[in-house]
């Protein structure tokens, strides 16, 4: 996983660009990234304060980089699409830093960031004869914006003395968070999907869509999918202008969410017959 995406984008971007005014405007970018990423990496620990620091520390950087002239957009000649994900990878790589010094993490070896997330697991071999040697395991992932998860090594083998192995390694979420700068009905509609299939896979995992603002319909209620919340981070219908801060207070409710589901106890069949509820 590579969690300064948004920085690794901005240095394949400063290898592969070839226009001379782009390059300036990418060097102008890279220069305030540094600074950005040097801020909260000399943030230490996940105290109320320090998270309204990050989120302080954001709203410079999203001001900067949502400048115009680094888009190219409304006429602009120079700058950079939506499609190459210059922009939307700030969210993404805000998430590592507001996360990655949670305690309960301390010590571990888990996974955070963006990666392909396991969401399946299927046989397909080609034939009875190719079953006798290969067993034909099919392991489907998705794309994930971000994610808290843990790699998992599988060995699987068509022979009980495991002569001929195939190992497949996959990476299991159980915090999976997808990034939107707006959320519509498709966006939503994919959203839903992802977080049906990624249950499926692991019915454990806590699924999040983060999104700046919201161009739902009034009648669209995300209450009938398997999303378990939406933080729209400007409060704010997308197109409203002048665009809000991202708001401090709604981070840390999304920083204490992700907390208390990875310090909770996920499953415990004595307890929860003593309990008398099974799944909740």
């Amino acid at each position: 996983m590579l969690p300064f995406i948004h920085g690794n984008n901005i240095d394949r971007k400063l290898k592969a660009e070839k226009v001379e005014e782009n390059i300036k405007l990418l060097r102008e970018i890279k220069e305030r990234y540094d600074n950005w990423k040097g801020d909260n990496e000399s943030i230490i620990g996940t105290s109320k304060e320090n998270v309204f620091k990050r989120v302080e520390l954001l709203n410079e950087y999203k001001d900067f980089i949502d400048q115009s002239k680094f888009k190219k957009e409304r006429g602009n000649t120079y700058g950079f699409t939506s499609q190459s994900k210059l922009h939307s990878t700030v969210i993404e790589e805000f998430l590592y830093y507001l996360f990655e010094g949670m305690p309960i993490l301390s010590g571990k070896k888990m996974a955070l960031g963006p990666g392909k997330a396991y969401v399946d697991m299927s046989f397909s071999p080609k034939n009875i004869d190719e079953w006798e040697k290969n067993p034909g395991v099919d392991i489907k992932v998705k794309d994930q914006d971000f994610a808290i998860g843990k790699e998992i090594f599988c060995i699987f083998s068509s022979d009980g003395e495991m002569h001929d192995t195939v190992q497949k390694n996959i990476l299991v979420p159980i915090v999976a968070i997808e990034c939107k700068t707006y959320l519509d009905k498709t966006m939503l509609d994919g959203a839903a999907y992802a977080a049906e299939r990624l249950k499926r896979g692991n019915p454990y995992a806590l699924y999040i869509v983060v999104t700046e603002t919201n161009a739902l319909d009034k009648s669209v209620n995300p209450k009938h999918t398997q999303i378990d919340e939406i933080f729209v981070l400007r409060r704010q219908k997308s197109g409203q202008k002048p665009p809000n801060q991202i708001d401090a207070q709604l981070v840390w409710e999304l920083f204490n969410l992700v907390k208390d589901h990875l310090e909770k106890e996920w499953w415990n069949p004595e307890k929860a017959t003593e309990r008398g509820r099974l799944i909740d």
